[in-house]
């Protein structure tokens, strides 16, 4: 129940128990981890000391995600399922062809809510200590008008509440409206609302919402969903806060 990582096999596979006795593969670096609900998601590589921190940090996520995705197959039988299934293969698709942030947040929304049946979806962010959060982007525009960010206390609504708490607020609105943005004028009354926290480096760097004015249910499928997807946006900031960081770094080994 715990993972297991070789960074050089210099002679034979047989202590890891894996690999057949009789072949003698040029595998220098192994990796298993478990799976949530069982099983073990088990990588190898021909370089030596192939898994890194940072990578195994991110094949663990991957393996939760992979327990999470079985689990939605194991229900595909549904049309629910089969849906954000497709989705998530989308995703994967727009990740790889809109690398960059803003062009791939643009695409991220209509196929969340195509997949969902939520009208509203937004995205916000926020500095590690910051009182404030800003509003990165939403579809269709409610709060933004035209302005490319806004600004708002984390002490006022709901996504300010998920940014203190680390924690997702599913409101199926059969109790009462979801006060997403709290009290303000232009915004309709949100019956049912999600909002799932983005982590990054063990910290919620974001928040990703999604609401109707409609009160609905929410199923296990569809949170499973909304956090696969929020998982995929944690991973495309990973990538970018990392080479932001070796960009700073190589411009710093050259001013020197």
């Amino acid at each position: 129940r715990s993972p297991i990582v070789v960074g050089s096999i210099d002679e034979n596979q047989a202590y890891l128990g894996y690999y057949k006795e009789d072949w003698e593969p040029e595998i220098c670096s192994f990796l298993g981890c478990p799976l949530p609900d069982g099983g073990i998601l088990c990588i190898d590589s021909c370089k030596r000391h192939a898994f890194s921190p940072e990578k195994q940090k991110l094949i663990a996520v991957f393996a939760d995600m992979l327990s999470q995705v079985q689990g939605m197959e194991g229900k595909a039988e549904s049309g629910e399922s089969g849906n954000y299934l497709h989705a998530l293969e989308h995703l994967v698709e727009l990740r790889h062809n809109y690398p960059g942030w803003k062009s791939y947040l643009g695409m991220v929304f209509p196929v969340l809510l195509e997949a969902t049946g939520f009208t509203y979806a937004a995205f916000a962010s926020r500095v590690e200590g910051s009182s404030t959060y800003i509003m990165e982007g939403e579809y269709p525009p409610l709060l933004l008008e035209g302005q490319k960010s806004c600004e708002f206390s984390i002490h006022n609504d709901i996504i300010g509440w998920v940014f203190r708490n680390e924690e997702a607020v599913y409101s199926d609105g059969f109790s009462g409206p979801a006060p997403v943005f709290g009290k303000r004028e232009g915004i309709p009354s949100f019956g049912s609302t999600v909002c799932i926290p983005v982590t990054v480096n063990k910290s919620t760097c974001g928040v990703l919402c999604l609401a109707m004015e409609e009160a609905r249910s929410i199923s296990d499928e569809l949170k499973a969903f909304l956090r696969l997807a929020a998982d995929d946006l944690a991973r495309l900031l990973e990538v970018l806060s990392l080479r932001y960081r070796i960009r700073m770094a190589e411009k710093a080994s050259g001013n020197k």
